[in-house]
């Protein structure tokens, strides 16, 4: 995976044209979606299940750490070396990784009890992507056939995995409806937090007035939060149990969505940076506990699917969250201003809205979940049991 990573990142800087680019993107893709995939299983089986959340919160640090370096390194590569450089730069990462790799104990991960189902696995990967295509119909950007086609691979993996004696991901998961409900959250609080990289730069540049250079500062505090969120999961487990905790962060994250939403062209940066990187931390704050009861729910030959859930059902948010939002934001800027003047202001009123809806609409989704209030009771060693 790490191998077809860096074929893909090379392939990206060779590429001349835009379908040259886009085929390499995917090879890149699916290599880094395999090892996303796997991150998680990796991390628990090295650290033990007694260590689960530590070992996810460290996984999910290095992340976020990443995500903040990536916009400043990419631009100063970009500056000195051109487009290209954000691709070749980087392979040498994933083969450095392979190679050191190799100097890792072998894992003790459970086998697949009775074998590996492969016709239930290529489902789940079918019924996976179908749920993004579902939205993809949603949004207008696919077929109606597609669309079909996605929702006889749902019913399909649904119906052959109650019968498979050892399914690659058991549709009985999702008969327990606090399990589907915190599934469904990491798709709500991913398509919210998304106006953060997909609107905030608007805000930044054009209402508080920032040059690109400082807007991309602010813009890599939501990482630094989540850098600090994820950090605080498993030190805050001695008092809270992975639900409340997973609960926290989605308050937080609908909270500070509202605030950031109030925010004036006057407020002090102060307090702009503070509630950027608020926000990242009650989104790092979720994700590692909501992680943990995902990999503590399913069984341990099971920990990859774990994390290819965990990624599809932030995938399906953030790209819920560029259909929604854009629509929103466009809908509430409206055409008839003319003058830039006009514009910008038009543009500042959407920005708030938006933030400020998209936070309402959070809040009223948490409400709902409280009808099923053993969701946010999870213990981390309560997974493993249910």
């Amino acid at each position: 995976m790490r191998a077809i990573n860096a074929v893909g990142l090379v392939a990206c800087s060779l590429a001349t044209t835009l379908p040259m680019l886009v085929s390499a993107r995917v090879l890149q893709g699916v290599g880094a979606a395999l090892t996303f995939a796997c991150g998680p299983a990796i991390a628990t089986a090295l650290g033990g299940e007694g260590r689960r959340a530590e070992m996810l919160s460290f996984h999910a640090m290095v992340i976020a750490i990443g995500s903040a370096a990536g916009p400043l390194v990419g631009g100063m590569l970009v500056d000195l070396w051109g487009w290209p450089a954000v691709f070749w730069a980087r392979a040498p990462l994933p083969l450095a990784a392979l190679l050191l790799s190799s100097a890792m104990s072998p894992l003790s991960q459970a086998p697949p009890r009775g074998g590996m189902d492969w016709l239930n696995g290529m489902l789940v990967v079918l019924a996976m992507a179908g749920a993004g295509s579902t939205l993809g119909f949603a949004a207008g950007t696919a077929t109606p056939l597609v669309a079909l086609l996605a929702a006889v691979a749902i019913v399909a993996w649904w119906v052959q995995g109650q019968r498979s004696a050892a399914p690659v991901l058991d549709p009985a998961h999702f008969r327990q409806t606090e399990f589907t409900v915190l599934n469904l959250s990491t798709i709500a609080i991913n398509l919210v937090a998304f106006a953060v990289l997909l609107i905030a730069p608007y805000y930044l540049v054009r209402m508080v007035g920032l040059s690109n250079r400082d807007a991309g500062l602010v813009l890599s505090l939501p990482f630094f939060g989540m850098l600090a969120g994820a950090w605080l999961v498993p030190r805050l487990t001695t008092s809270l149990n992975a639900g409340r905790l997973a609960f926290a962060g989605l308050c937080s994250v609908a909270v500070m969505q509202g605030a950031i939403g109030a925010l004036e062209a006057t407020s002090p940066m102060a307090l702009i940076m503070a509630a950027f990187g608020l926000h990242g931390m009650g989104l790092g704050v979720f994700q590692v506990a909501a992680a943990t009861i995902v990999t503590g729910t399913l069984p341990l030959e099971q920990r990859g699917v774990a994390g290819s859930l965990g990624i599809v059902m932030r995938t399906i948010g953030v790209v819920a969250g560029a259909f929604v939002l854009a629509t929103l934001f466009d809908t509430m800027s409206g055409t008839d201003a003319v003058g830039e003047r006009e514009r910008i202001e038009a543009g500042v009123a959407a920005f708030k809205a938006t933030f400020i809806y998209s936070s309402l609409a959070l809040a009223i989704f948490i409400l709902a979940t409280l009808a099923w209030p053993r969701t946010w009771h999870w213990e981390l060693d309560d997974a493993a049991r249910r």
